[in-house]
């Protein structure tokens, strides 16, 4: 993330915001980096270099989550994150957000985000071993967690 995408001319046209390891899916996958066009970039930009959302942070939980066969698996839980002390695990696949189901990274950050602010306690249907067990997480604020916040 972070790259910047030029054309031809040497001109931005976007920002790399998201490295993904099966950008093209062939006959083997390729790793790529997923851009934001730079005329999506101009209406938020002083926001981005505030830093911060005016709106406050979005609920964060602390987990790597990958897409496989319709299913999201846990790929990595943070350490000290809200989702390492609720009890996720690295293998648990995630069925549902706060009740509603979900199958794809877009439902459950859509769902995840709407439960509302950080500190909410959202609580996740999870598949581990066999067994259905519902966890309930007290999200965080990711900004803090990774010590952004000079005032910390």
């Amino acid at each position: 993330g972070g790259s910047a995408l030029l054309d031809e001319q040497g001109a931005l046209m976007g920002i790399g915001s998201l490295q993904v390891p099966d950008a093209y899916r062939g006959a083997r996958s390729f790793p790529g980096n997923m851009f934001i066009p730079i005329n999506r970039l101009k209406p938020i930009f002083e926001t981005l270099k505030a830093g911060r959302r005016p709106d406050g942070a979005k609920p964060w939980i602390g987990i790597t989550t990958h897409e496989a066969r319709g299913r999201l698996i846990i790929a990595s839980v943070q350490p000290g994150s809200p989702a390492e002390s609720a009890g996720l695990r690295r293998g648990d696949v995630v069925r549902s957000v706060g009740g509603t189901e979900v199958d794809s990274l877009a439902e459950l950050y859509s769902n995840l985000w709407k439960a509302g602010p950080s500190g909410t306690t959202i609580t996740l249907g999870i598949d581990r071993g066999g067994e259905r067990v519902d966890v309930a997480v007290r999200s965080g604020d990711r900004y803090k967690y990774l010590r952004l916040d000079s005032s910390l």
